[in-house]
């Protein structure tokens, strides 16, 4: 899970806080949305809630607030939905919380489009998340979250060694986000075995330092304004391999 920076809160949405007598975020996903001020249509993508949207997914480097998978557009060209608009602490009718910027995510469908449980928003719905801090607040990393390899069964599995987060972290019922959902587990796992083993070798023993080093530079670059898929993984994983094999260095 990595910290994200908010840009400044969208215009159109202090327009309607400042407009309203009663602001609310089911006011606001019908803001402006038919005709502008001058009586116009508008598009459906030129709406400040669609907007708004694009601007979560924009501040997050296109990735899901919580499991890092990639997350491209708001709707694809048949208008259905491809993200979700996830409120940290749940809506209460109360502006102060369901208007406010910094407690807004974009978050990916979480299987809620497809048979089988849920994750991310979908499996949360409205509980809160009383151990894991809003990734808008965070300043780094989440550095209790770690990852588990496992080869024989092709997955990646999220853990912690916080005993107090693991529920919340990897728990499969409501209120939780289920961050070892079979998707996530295999997506990980797609990602070390093309990724890694391609690039640094089937032989983990035999990793170079300094291939290890510039494949981290390559996920931690994010000047095009994008996350590479599972980016907190791939570098939370080589990151702690550097560690591991430190005393190694002069050998390689």
């Amino acid at each position: 899970m990595l910290p994200i920076e908010k840009l400044p809160e969208p215009q159109d949405l202090l327009d309607y806080k400042r407009e309203s007598s009663a602001p609310t975020y089911d006011g606001f996903t019908a803001f402006r949305q038919e005709r502008n001020d001058a009586g116009n249509r508008i598009p459906r993508n030129e709406t400040p809630f669609y907007k708004l949207r694009e601007q979560l997914l924009r501040e997050q480097k296109f990735v899901c607030a919580y499991c890092g998978q990639k997350v491209l557009q708001v709707e694809n060209q048949h208008g259905k939905a491809q993200m979700k608009t996830e409120h940290f602490l749940p809506q209460n009718d109360e502006a102060g919380n369901d208007l406010n910027y910094q407690n807004l995510l974009g978050c990916c469908l979480g299987n809620d489009n497809k048979k089988g449980k849920n994750h991310c928003d979908s499996m949360k719905g409205d509980k809160v998340l009383q151990q894991i801090t809003n990734p808008a607040a965070m300043q780094c990393r989440d550095e209790d979250i770690i990852y588990k390899v496992n080869n024989a069964s092709e997955e990646v599995q999220l853990d912690t060694s916080n005993d107090n987060k693991r529920k919340e972290l990897i728990g499969d019922t409501k209120g939780c986000l289920n961050l070892n959902h079979d998707h996530l587990r295999k997506e990980r796992f797609s990602i070390f075995k093309n990724v890694l083993k391609r690039r640094l070798g089937e032989d983990q023993t035999q990793w170079n330092f300094q291939e290890v080093q510039r494949l981290i530079s390559d996920y931690d670059d994010s000047s095009d304004g994008h996350h590479k898929a599972f980016k907190d993984f791939v570098t939370w994983y080589l990151r702690d391999w550097l560690v591991k094999n430190q005393s190694n260095t002069s050998r390689r």
